[in-house]
């Protein structure tokens, strides 16, 4: 199948195209259960923003208001949210926001912040002028229901764009292709797997009541991990004979590694760690290998 584009969350302004900075981007995020499919893989009732596999793409610049309304349409499941002890699985259907890499005040980017389900939350991010270009993410960081939700798919690429001054002009014209990388496991019992990131062994530790009736095809039964790209497993990028684009890699997930191999009909060159530029961008580095830790990002010509 082909590498599936995720969906864009907000109009901002693209490459080259002029902003003020007191420009305010407006995203909203919805948080609901739904039933995904995963071509003839698997299908699984889990928790989204936007009913969408990865979630929205977010793109802003330097010196925009980045302005996110977060409903919590979950059910009340009776939880209260409170946990016994501090490390404690609970409140599965409690939620929050933050932006992963974000260079930005503690108050606004606060991991702390719990948004009840039916509750609704408004977070503002101001993308300084000193914020560093590239590729971050964003997903849910409320303790004791993290693990649960990004785990089931609740995560989705945040771009803060380059200005063209400041990126040679043959960077600055690659295509850009965002790919975000998610991992499901439905197999193992009790909560020894759960570093394996079981997501039925850490949804029951968790105390959810959403029936997540996972239905993997019978051709992938015994297999333990799906490493998703975009929503799908092993799409293909087609890249054209002679063309080179940039793709923007995150690996979102909470406990796995992710190792990528250059394929023998393609170069890897990486141009950006966790939206920090090498020194020299207009002559990346060749990468035949990549490590990508929870959570890493890397950008790559190909």
């Amino acid at each position: 199948a082909p590498l599936p584009t995720p969906r864009v969350a907000c109009a901002a302004a693209s490459a080259g195209e002029a902003t003020t900075a007191a420009a305010t981007v407006d995203v909203t995020l919805v948080v609901d259960a739904t039933r995904v499919t995963v071509g003839r893989a698997f299908s699984v009732t889990t928790r989204l923003y936007n009913h969408s596999l990865p979630a929205p793409t977010i793109a802003v610049r330097r010196g925009q208001l980045l302005r996110v309304t977060l409903i919590n349409a979950l059910a009340d499941d009776g939880d209260d949210g409170a946990a016994s002890t501090l490390n404690e699985l609970h409140g599965a259907n409690y939620t929050n926001l933050h932006f992963h890499g974000g260079v930005l005040e503690p108050s606004a980017d606060d991991t702390f912040r719990s948004v009840a389900p039916g509750a609704t939350s408004v977070y503002e991010y101001r993308v300084g002028a000193g914020h560093p270009t590239g590729t971050f993410w964003y997903h849910p960081h409320r303790h004791g229901s993290t693990s649960l939700q990004l785990g089931g798919g609740m995560a989705g690429a945040l771009v803060v764009l380059d200005e063209p001054s400041e990126v040679p002009a043959q960077l600055a014209a690659l295509r850009d292709v965002v790919v975000v990388l998610q991992h499901f496991s439905f197999i193992g019992d009790g909560i020894g797997d759960y570093s394996e990131g079981n997501l039925v062994t850490i949804a029951a530790a968790t105390g959810s009541k959403l029936p997540m009736s996972p239905d993997v095809a019978a051709a992938h039964a015994q297999r333990q991990h799906f490493v998703l790209a975009n929503g799908e497993l092993a799409p293909t990028l087609r890249v054209e004979r002679g063309e080179v684009v940039r793709v923007r890699l995150v690996n979102a997930g909470g406990t796995h590694y992710v190792v990528l191999e250059e394929p023998p009909q393609c170069e890897f060159h990486a141009l950006a760690f966790d939206g920090v530029y090498l020194r020299a961008p207009a002559a990346p580095a060749r990468a035949a290998r990549l490590v990508m830790p929870p959570g890493g990002r890397v950008d790559v010509a190909v």
